[in-house]
């Protein structure tokens, strides 16, 4: 497991380098009012885009690791699903420009036409992708990702430096770097020689079974931060939700690595038995990354004025803000990932439905009178609920929280040298 998480690790840093230079670009190009609209545009497609996942991404892994001979109907089903649902739910961004214009604020026809197109894109892109884990590819499943976003860099930067960049071209970059990154999963999988006929229906309704508790759990998180994006821009506008959008990609980038654990801790406890390796990742990581939290939190004022500029100062605040609920979601994502390969108690879904009525509940009340600064209040105090419920559900498991203290044994074990037979 230590070397699959520093070979995803070392990809999520380029990835995380590539995206924050594009970022950049982006910022610099688009000042915060443009950039705030292309934040909106995007939050509103990424949150589509948990809605249609409907859990496959994790059901694709399981499948593919138990039943590998039904992978090549696994990729027909995905792309089947991506179709459909990516389909209906670019029609439903559209019809949310002309009913309800000022979710979509500042954005037009055509901006949000392309961000729709991106739902069908990233669906496509996410399920094939997630086969790849399932069957412990990882090298594939990390180097699509990091070549595709360094692809996306260098067209923006083209771009920018030929045309200029606006909404709609960041929008149409984006597009196509995750249709690209689809294509090429797909011809990796060829041989599996998937069917070119209609989805396998008895497979597709065994994933639907696992996948549901997962799928609803996975789209009331997302919305828990995301949905936040958009009520600061359509309650404060595109330039709050510019700043606010600085403010939460920094914490996607402080969050990737206990995802980077939890994404290759989760093939390995579908085949194990008791919580003994989730136990022993959450006592290793614990300590780790809140000194990472802290360290982030410590130099973000000089790291968003020099590489944003001194217009992007109000989203120093926002971060500090927002830093404690990036450790609680970190930790979340290992005890969630857990649950999701040991039958996903129902409760859960409780949990998270309970943390994004009251996430709602503070920012439609005090945005407007207190600022910005509630959407990070109101998203740090949901996900620390968020982690206490979960611990309280799993110390049953383990036998109390006190197996949660970090020992000196496990690091000792995180550093030791591998030894031939592991190797």
């Amino acid at each position: 497991m230590r070397a699959g998480v520093l070979m995803t690790l070392a990809n999520k840093v380029i990835v995380l380098g590539v995206g924050l230079t594009s970022s950049i670009v982006i910022a610099r190009a688009l000042g915060p009012q443009g950039r705030g609209g292309f934040a909106a545009a995007v939050a509103l497609a990424t949150m589509l885009v948990q809605v249609g996942s409907l859990g496959i991404t994790s059901a694709n892994p399981l499948f593919a690791a138990r039943e590998p001979g039904a992978t090549g109907k696994l990729v027909t089903n995905s792309l089947w699903i991506a179709a459909v649902a990516g389909g209906c739910l670019a029609a439903l961004m559209l019809a949310i420009r002309g009913v309800a214009p000022s979710a979509v604020r500042g954005l037009t026809w055509t901006e949000v036409a392309v961000a729709g197109c991106i739902v069908p894109a990233m669906l496509s892109m996410l399920f094939l992708q997630s086969v790849f884990l399932g069957q412990g590819r990882m090298v594939v499943y990390n180097a699509v990702e990091a070549s595709t976003t360094v692809l996306q860099l260098l067209a923006l930067v083209a771009l920018s430096a030929t045309t200029g960049l606006d909404v709609t071209l960041c929008l149409s970059v984006t597009l196509g770097t995750q249709v690209a990154a689809a294509l090429i999963y797909l011809v990796l999988l060829q041989r599996h020689r998937p069917p070119l006929s209609g989805p396998d229906a008895a497979l597709m309704r065994r994933m639907a079974r696992f996948a549901a508790k997962i799928w609803a759990t996975g789209l009331l998180s997302y919305a828990v931060i995301r949905l936040d994006v958009l009520l600061v821009n359509g309650i404060l506008g595109s330039r709050e939700a510019g700043f606010y959008s600085l403010a939460v990609t920094l914490v996607d980038m402080v969050c990737m690595v206990p995802l980077v654990v939890a994404l290759n801790l989760y093939p390995r406890i579908l085949g194990a038995t008791g919580p003994d390796l989730t136990v022993q990742t959450i006592r290793t990581l614990a300590p780790c990354y809140l000194a990472l939290c802290a360290a982030v939190a410590a130099v973000a004022s000089p790291l968003i004025t020099t590489l944003y500029g001194h217009e992007f100062d109000p989203s120093v605040p926002l971060f500090w803000w927002l830093a404690p609920g990036a450790f609680c979601m970190g930790m979340l994502n290992l005890v969630t990932y857990h649950y999701a390969a040991n039958g996903y108690p129902t409760q859960i879904v409780g949990f998270w439905a309970v943390a994004l009525v009251i996430n709602l509940a503070i920012n439609v009340a005090l945005l407007d009178p207190v600022g910005t600064v509630i959407a990070s209040i109101a998203s740090s105090a949901a996900y620390a609920l968020l982690l206490a419920l979960h611990l309280r559900m799993f110390r049953h498991e383990i036998g109390g929280l006190r197996m949660l203290v970090p020992r000196a044994s496990d690091f000792r074990s995180l550093v030791r040298p591998r030894t031939v037979a592991e190797r």
